[in-house]
């Protein structure tokens, strides 16, 4: 019985010792908005966090997703910026930023796409182009940031 116990408590200090992040979850807290551009394109644009559960630090996951539409309301392209923070109530710091893209409309080419850091901020630069013929018609270029405030609010 007394072994039973020891085990049972051993386990117990192990599992409250360890930093697990087996809770992280995705929850759809997220902010959009729309923004509208020449003729009659527009982009909505959407911040969503993740949510991650650890007693370690202060830990903040989340992206921006821009999606461009047409005038018919159709998605041609988006492009999704992320971002890691940790943050302590005095200030906030970007550890990590990623950009990906996803292509709707087979005239349209994400020519480019980079992701930096710094200080609280995760930046990512997209260059689209449209294409007639396989000559560039139409270029638009965006600058997507994610910002983190240091009580880990993202913006």
């Amino acid at each position: 019985m007394k072994r039973i116990i020891i085990s049972l408590a051993s386990v117990l200090i192990l599992l409250f010792s360890l930093n697990i992040n087996a809770f992280a979850t995705s929850i759809p807290d997220f902010k959009k908005a729309i923004i509208a551009t020449e003729n009659g394109y527009y982009i909505t644009e959407t911040i969503t966090e993740e949510v991650i559960i650890s007693r370690a630090t202060n830990t903040k996951t989340g992206q921006k997703k821009f999606e461009f539409y047409n005038s018919n309301d159709e998605i041609l392209w988006s492009a999704t910026l992320r971002g890691t923070f940790t943050y302590t109530g005095s200030r906030a710091t970007c550890t990590a930023s990623s950009i990906t893209y996803e292509i709707f409309d087979d005239s349209w080419k994400i020519t480019s796409a980079t992701a930096s850091k710094s200080g609280n901020t995760a930046t990512g630069d997209v260059t689209a182009k449209r294409y007639a013929l396989g000559i560039p018609v139409k270029t638009i270029e965006r600058t997507i940031t994610l910002t983190c405030s240091s009580s880990g609010v993202l913006s």
